[in-house]
């Protein structure tokens, strides 16, 4: 008897359980019965309008953020959000595949290795990435920050010229 009763009890709280968790399914996951937008999916990972993101970390660390003036390609949605120490700013083109990111936090150490200049003689780092070449990183300090942008979608050689271009427009 004590056993069917721990037994109804144990399936009783599983029902319970399922019930809740199905009533606030869409608030909390990513399951839903349509696809979800791009703008929603953003939004369930914390993201918000650049401007506000912005914002939020120039009060938190009493620096001015600048983003490029010369974006890689014609945006035409764009996300930011701030996590931990590091704003993260997401642009995105015409197609889902045009995506470039532009990431910033307070300069703790300066760059290790450089391997380009800037039109004003800042030294640069560019990388791409070796496992997946269809992205590529560049790394400058400016204003006791490091900023970090990166592309995706074009040719290699393409990607580092509007990398560099974008990083040139940072005011």
């Amino acid at each position: 008897m004590v056993k069917r009763n721990a037994v109804l009890i144990g399936v009783s709280m599983i029902i319970s359980i399922l019930f809740n968790t199905l009533g606030h399914a869409e608030e909390h996951n990513f399951e839903s019965d349509s696809p979800l937008s791009l703008e929603e999916t953003y939004k369930k990972m914390n993201y918000e309008a650049v401007d506000i993101a912005i914002k939020k970390y120039e009060e938190k660390f009493n620096l001015s953020v600048s983003i490029p003036k010369d974006m890689p390609f014609n945006n035409e949605m764009s996300f930011g959000k701030l996590e931990d120490d590091k704003l993260s700013l997401v642009f995105i083109g015409d197609t889902r595949k045009k995506v470039f990111k532009v990431f910033v936090e307070p300069d703790k150490k300066p760059l290790e290795k450089t391997n380009f200049k800037i039109e004003n003689g800042e030294k640069i780092l560019i990388r791409t990435n070796e496992k997946a070449q269809k992205l590529t990183w560049l790394y400058l300090q400016r204003n006791n920050q490091k900023y970090t942008l990166s592309i995706n979608f074009f040719s290699e050689n393409s990607r580092m010229q509007r990398l560099i271009d974008a990083a040139n427009s940072i005011q």
